[in-house]
């Protein structure tokens, strides 16, 4: 099933649940039984694309004091520069007053990866990628 991302070199990520191992009835009811448990993996995927097909949103946190003109100009350039599925969402906060207000962006979606090698630049961003 997952044969093919199994090579040498590639980076993959695995996904699966720890489960009690199946046993027989036996030791089911025997109180001194060892429980063993087996890891089942659910799924493997190639890492190089995973932010891309698993993100679902991006959040930037950005301090009032720090929004100007240029910064809300860099950012517009940064979004409509980088196109996507992902959910963008902004948060400005102001720490004087211990405030802060939700934004989301229902029209642009951005590439989380692209992005972030942009918004990296910025010191002043705070992200989150969910």
């Amino acid at each position: 099933k997952f044969k093919h991302l199994m090579e040498i070199g590639k980076c993959i990520f695995i996904s699966g649940k720890v489960d009690k191992r199946f046993w027989d009835k036996e030791k089911e009811n025997d109180p001194n039984a060892v429980i063993e448990y087996e890891i089942k993996i659910q799924s493997i995927e190639p890492l190089y694309d995973l932010m891309e097909r698993r993100a679902k949103s991006l959040l930037l946190t950005i301090p009032l004091e720090y929004i100007t003109s240029d910064i809300v100009k860099d950012l517009g350039n940064m979004i409509q520069n980088n196109p996507g599925k992902v959910d963008l969402k902004m948060r400005v906060f102001d720490a004087e007053e211990e405030v802060f207000v939700d934004m989301n962006s229902h029209k642009r979606k951005i590439n989380p990866e692209t992005f972030l090698k942009e918004i990296q630049k910025m010191d002043l961003v705070k992200v989150k990628l969910s």
